[in-house]
């Protein structure tokens, strides 16, 4: 119940990191 919240959360760390 919160893998989409998962995938988020990785997505916006991962794009944040990079700019």
């Amino acid at each position: 119940m919160g893998s989409w919240v998962l995938l988020a959360g990785l997505a916006g760390l991962s794009r944040r990191r990079r700019g």
